[in-house]
């Protein structure tokens, strides 16, 4: 039996590990590999292996599942696997991994504009507070007050990144009201698998729409793509389940936190970006906005949506 202590220190590993992801995407992108290359290969090595987790552990979560809960678990892979994820590689070729992670990690913003439309959570004014410091946070975490205005193209990034959170922040609104019903394992699996056969028709379609010479794929961009499959999606997913199972979800949402933090300084190390000083400051003003809207509202725990349970798609 593990200590708390020893869980949590696997918790936030796992979650170093899931934000570690934007790093590998920068390389491989990098490389010379586009996106849907990044994402379509991403999803043919991790589909077998999931298939097999699923087949092993099939006993223990077998649950009945209705066709509603299939169409919805389809919703998720949809917006979950597919889209979210290739908005995000194709947003990350034109800004820093940090920015990126900055981005996606207001997914809670969304979550709540989007449960204000639906009725599920009544604002306060201290929401409209954190919204207001979310916004000047993103605003300064893209050096909008620089000398050097943003081009277009960073622009176009910073959408790009930002749509991707919309639509992971649909799949976890989604997921939330299917998974108790059929668990997080079948939910993880068999939506990742509905996502593949959607990306695998988008790839072809679009490989004969736009047919171009294929791009040489270096030997390095394969092991790094196994990397990103096996240590950043695989492993944290089993990581995370587990952490849930001992200390609860909510506390391991609460350590999802140190997923962007952690990716600043790799992001400083390996890819040897420069931060300014008010790029840092809007880092930390988002992080901290996000950390009390997402998981310092506790009349809102009932209709919480947990990060922690999807994260590994990401």
């Amino acid at each position: 039996m593990l200590s708390e202590k020893k869980v949590t220190l696997l918790a936030v590993l796992s979650t170093i590990l899931i934000s570690s992801k934007v790093i590998v995407v920068k390389q491989l992108l990098n490389q010379g590999m586009s996106a849907d290359q990044i994402l379509f290969l991403r999803m043919l090595m991790a589909t077998p292996i999931f298939l097999l987790i699923y087949i092993f552990y099939k006993k223990k979560s077998s649950k009945k599942m209705s066709s509603t809960d299939l169409v919805l678990i389809s919703i998720v892979g949809i917006f979950g696997f597919f889209l979210s994820p290739l908005f995000d590689f194709k947003g990350t070729n034109y800004i820093p991994a940090t920015i990126e992670r900055v981005l996606i990690f207001s997914y809670p913003l969304f979550i709540f504009i989007f449960s204000i439309f639906i009725g599920s959570r009544k604002p306060k004014i201290t929401h409209f507070i954190m919204l207001l410091f979310i916004f000047i946070g993103l605003y300064l975490s893209v050096n909008g007050i620089s000398s050097h205005p943003l081009t277009n193209i960073s622009i176009k990034g910073v959408i790009l990144v930002l749509i991707a959170a919309g639509f992971y922040a649909i799949s976890l609104i989604v997921s939330q009201r299917v998974v108790h019903r059929v668990g997080s394992l079948n939910l993880t699996v068999l939506s990742e698998i509905a996502a593949f056969l959607i990306i695998t028709i988008y790839f072809g379609i679009n490989k004969w729409i736009y047919p171009i010479e294929d791009t040489h794929i270096r030997s390095s961009s394969y092991i790094l793509l196994f990397i990103m499959v096996v240590f950043c999606t695989v492993i944290p997913f089993f990581l995370l389940n587990e952490c849930i199972k001992h200390i609860g979800a909510t506390k391991v949402s609460l350590l999802s936190i140190i997923g962007p933090i952690s990716t600043t300084f790799l992001d400083v190390i390996l890819l040897k970006e420069i931060l300014s000083i008010y790029q840092i400051t809007g880092i930390i003003l988002v992080l901290l906005s996000v950390y009390f809207l997402d998981f310092h509202d506790k009349k809102a725990e009932k209709m919480k949506v947990y990060p922690s349970e999807n994260q590994s798609r990401y």
